[in-house]
């Protein structure tokens, strides 16, 4: 039987705080409990200052716990791409950046001995076809030319392509290093809250966050939740959320070496594969697509994918799930100050596929940026940049399609619709979720998403509501999953 978990959460103990009862006052407090928040309360701690962490579920219940957990310094967005857009500088300050992000989550391991299995390995980056190969030619040309330490090879698995090994890379168990950070955070004397969801930010008189019961207020507002849940018109209209993929299993010992894997497709496939004991453990990864849009069969293809990697008589499966990127349109994340917000505000989103690497550097940013301290690369990953322009307006002009044809007559029947699923309908001219729970019951609720009014669609693999939009999940009961919206789809009564 195939778990629809991921791996991270097979048989490790989560340690457990307690939900925000008092009206408090800290220095920082940090919205989000994942990779990001949990690493700039730990810097921002150790620093000296009074930090809290404000986690609406449990710590790493998010996308933090659906990584790959690769710790990347190739952005999803390759070299030339970067170099294309930004030129040679930036885009090796790019590189540069993320290595200094994995040098700092090793740094944290051996300073706070954290048992997380982190261990640095190559990463082959791989060409399925000739066009893969042309792109893969260029982009060693290009690293050769920064310097960077790689290898031409003649291919991995049973391409016929060419592949670069880059070195010294790494991986490690997320959940592992995010449950133990988060205990150091409090012997360093801060505080997490779990079960405690904010409801309303304030900067007026003076900066605060809100839940149903209490008020934390904060010299400075970190948000750093996967898909920032406050009004973030600035941020929100120029990321693209994706769906991602990924099964995983055992295999037979020493049929591919250790380290992480990406293909030249597009969208890519990512493969790890960690060498333990008697056994070796993989995860392949994507048939990436937006968020909203119907599924097809990404599971079954990925399947087929492994096939071409591995026998199938030598491996498996024991897992799969999916998970959530957020794209931006110049493939670089947005971090520190909002365009709009008071300065006192930070956030961060947009990580791609990085989000181990990424999450670890925006933390790096924004503490600098709290602790008054010069970040070099602090106006590379700046909200206040407007590359990609084009790209931009035509994210904007998919929202005003999605508003409309959201609302394009369907002609669905809920009887007919198959137990353990939802579609939406028209109902007294208004758009309708119904969902048909495994006994049959029917519940409904509106399928006006509660962000900025898009119609959410029916994502019968993860049994959610999702929002086309600005990647808005709700669960089957209407309930938030996954922001930027923070009410649920409203009932019907």
């Amino acid at each position: 039987m195939i778990k629809e978990t991921s791996v991270w959460k097979d048989g490790i103990l989560q340690p457990a705080f307690s939900a925000l009862e008092d009206d408090l006052s800290f220095d920082v407090a940090v919205i989000g409990g994942g990779i990001t928040g949990l690493t700039a309360a730990y810097i921002l701690a150790k620093a000296g200052l009074e930090v809290c962490v404000l986690e609406k579920n449990k710590i790493a219940s998010g996308e933090s716990s659906l990584t790959t957990a690769f710790i990347s310094f190739a952005a999803d967005a390759n070299l030339t791409e970067l170099a294309a857009r930004w030129g040679e500088k930036k885009s090796g300050a790019v590189w540069r950046s993320m290595q200094e992000a994995a040098d700092k989550i090793e740094k944290i391991v051996i300073d706070e001995f954290i048992d997380c299995d982190f261990i640095r390995c190559p990463l082959f980056y791989y060409a399925t076809d000739k066009k893969g190969q042309e792109n893969l030619l260029r982009e060693f040309e290009y690293m050769e030319k920064l310097g960077i330490k790689a290898d031409l090879m003649a291919g991995v698995f049973n391409f016929d392509f060419s592949a670069i090994k880059i070195y010294n890379h790494a991986k490690f168990h997320p959940l592992k290093y995010l449950f133990t950070l988060a205990e150091k955070i409090s012997l360093l004397g801060g505080k997490i809250f779990e079960n405690t969801e904010i409801i309303s930010y304030s900067n007026c008189p003076k900066f605060s966050v809100k839940t149903k019961k209490n008020t934390v207020k904060a010299k400075n507002i970190v948000i750093a939740t996967h898909n920032p849940d406050n009004w973030a018109f600035d941020v929100h209209t120029r990321i693209l959320p994706k769906q991602t993929y990924v099964i995983a299993g055992t295999s037979k010992k020493n049929l591919i070496p250790e380290g992480l894997y990406i293909d030249t497709q597009e969208p890519y496939h990512y493969f790890r594969l960690d060498s333990k004991s008697g056994r070796d453990i993989f995860f392949l990864g994507g048939e990436d697509h937006k968020t909203g849009k119907k599924q097809n069969k990404p599971y079954e293809k990925l399947e087929e994918y492994l096939d071409r990697l591995i026998s199938k008589n030598d491996y498996n499966l024991t897992n799969k799930w999916s998970g959530q990127i957020l794209e931006t349109a110049d493939g670089l994340p947005f971090v520190g100050r909002y365009i709009f917000n008071p300065k006192e505000f930070l956030t961060s989103t947009g990580y791609a596929g990085d989000g181990m690497t990424f999450g670890t550097l925006s933390a790096m940013i924004n503490s600098d940026l709290i602790l008054g301290k010069k970040n070099e690369y602090e106006k590379l990953y700046s909200i206040k940049r407007f590359k990609g322009v084009k790209k931009f307006m035509k994210q904007n002009v998919n929202y005003i399609k999605q508003m409309v044809a959201g609302r394009i007559k369907t002609k669905k029947e809920p009887a007919k619709l198959p137990f353990n699923s939802g579609t939406v309908i028209n109902e007294d001219n208004k758009k309708i979720a119904v969902y048909k729970d495994k006994n049959g019951r029917v519940q409904k609720m509106s399928a006006v998403c509660t962000h900025l009014g898009c119609i959410v669609a029916w994502n019968g693999i993860d049994k959610t509501w999702d929002c086309p939009c600005h990647g808005s999940k709700f669960y089957k009961n209407g309930e938030v999953k996954n922001g930027p919206a923070n009410k649920p789809l409203a009932p019907l009564r």
